[in-house]
């Protein structure tokens, strides 16, 4: 019975001496390896590194009816570089702002400025488009600002979707027609001059409401020919 108990004894220091090895080896086991160059490689749970002087190394594998031995050699891995986000993506407010249109013809980011930046089709980037609306800018397009051409007459910086409570745009009044073939002049002629009469009246925006109020009788007498004249 004795010698039970100390075979007992026995066992179990061997147990808690493994226990206590393993918990040292893992207190000390080596998470990450730095390089002088800088690179780190962080090492995974199922692997083993081994720090050797020796640069000729080899690796036991014993077999039924053989021995093999592999040749070691030094690990190259690092750890992937973290990717540094872009803080102005395609298609974001300071993207739309920096971004030239069809400067060198038609390019796909021409394409992305279109769709995410130019939501009111007007072929500028500003008060009307919905990203820049929605940006810590969009607070200076609740006041109009008034700039004066080369002629003098004040023209609105608004935008040509900018309407009143009757559908009447600002802008599309203040445009300067006499700038044609520029992407402003189709703009305008797409938005504003609705019927297709090279100019902007109340025929090209206004939608009559059967009452005989003024804007009706404006609107039947102004637009009750074809060309809206």
């Amino acid at each position: 019975m004795k010698n039970l108990n100390e075979m007992f004894v026995a066992l179990l220091f061997v147990v808690l001496a493994s226990l206590a090895t393993l918990a040292v080896a893992e207190e000390n086991r080596v998470t990450t390896i730095e390089y002088e160059n800088g690179d780190v490689y962080t090492v995974p749970e199922n692997e083993n590194v081994f720090v050797s002087t020796q640069d000729n190394l080899f690796s036991y594998h014993p077999y039924q009816k053989a021995v093999q031995f592999k040749k070691q050699w030094p690990t190259d891995k690092v750890d992937k570089p973290i990717a540094t986000p872009n803080p102005n993506p395609a298609g974001s407010h300071e993207w739309c702002k920096a971004h030239v249109p069809y400067e060198t013809g038609y390019s796909f980011s021409d394409q992305t400025w279109e769709r995410h930046c130019d939501t009111n089709n007007d072929r500028e980037y500003g008060c009307g488009d919905e990203r820049f609306d929605a940006s810590d800018e969009g607070a200076s397009c609740l006041t109009t600002t008034n700039t004066t051409s080369s002629t003098g007459t004040a023209k609105s910086t608004g935008s040509f979707t900018d309407v009143d409570e009757y559908g009447f745009s600002q802008a599309c009044a203040d445009f300067d027609t006499d700038q044609q073939a520029t992407f402003g002049y189709i703009s305008w002629q797409q938005i504003c001059d609705t019927n297709n009469d090279g100019e902007y009246n109340i025929c090209d925006y206004y939608e009559p409401t059967g009452s005989a109020t003024f804007a009706d009788i404006q609107y039947n007498k102004q637009c009750s020919s074809s060309d809206g004249s």
